[in-house]
């Protein structure tokens, strides 16, 4: 460690190790996500012309209730509960449970502003505008997959140099399965562990997000 060149070996590390694989992955989840409710999300397109958005929906939704099941989907984000502040108080929307009823979906809408943005923005269909929150919220949460990514390239690594190695192992199994002296990592948990010739390799992958907070 003492003669390593630092400069040389930080040279060779990579800025980052998205895969295309996982941004295809992520638009396809998407896809299939915002799919998911492309009827309901079709009906309420009616709003999207309607001089009173909410007398609409309130209408729609008496005809077919199977358009408040996407009503969480129309603000960029995915919880179901939500709790909003401002100067009457703290107001919670639980849409957690079984289909909300019209009247939670209305104050639901009437509370996030979104009978007021599709009342002054214009938005061409609903099943794009979710779509495209969807796709963002993926590609934010991008980096959270990144210590799966580093485990699969690490793993593509040690199989192309043929050694017998298994997946997730802690330092109590090392002790008894190698006889190894572990006290001094004995809370590790190691992703790959890899029989060398003469010795054991325990690695522990791990990404760090630099703009993470």
């Amino acid at each position: 460690m003492l003669n390593r060149d630092f400069e040389e070996w930080f040279s060779n590390l990579k800025g980052k190790i998205y895969t295309t694989n996982r941004l295809i992955a992520n638009n396809r989840s998407a896809v299939q996500h915002s799919s998911r409710y492309r009827l309901e999300l079709s009906l309420l397109n009616t709003l999207l012309r309607s001089n009173d958005p909410r007398s609409s929906f309130i209408r729609i939704a008496s005809d077919y209730p199977e358009v408040c099941d996407c009503v969480p989907m129309l603000i960029p984000g995915r919880q179901k509960t939500l709790e909003l502040t401002d100067v009457s108080g703290t107001h919670i929307h639980d849409l957690s449970g079984n289909r909300p009823s019209v009247e939670e979906c209305v104050k639901f809408m009437e509370d996030t502003g979104f009978f007021d943005l599709i009342s002054n923005v214009h938005i061409g269909d609903l099943y794009i505008f979710v779509m495209g929150m969807e796709v963002a919220l993926q590609a934010l949460g991008t980096f959270d997959y990144s210590g799966i990514d580093l485990c699969a390239l690490v793993e593509e690594h040690i199989s192309k140099t043929g050694a017998r190695y298994q997946k997730g192992l802690d330092s109590s199994h090392l002790r008894k399965q190698y006889g190894l002296d572990m006290s001094p990592v004995r809370d590790i948990d190691f992703d790959y562990v890899v029989e060398g010739t003469d010795c054991i390799y325990g690695i522990v992958s791990e990404y760090r997000f630099k703009n993470c907070a």
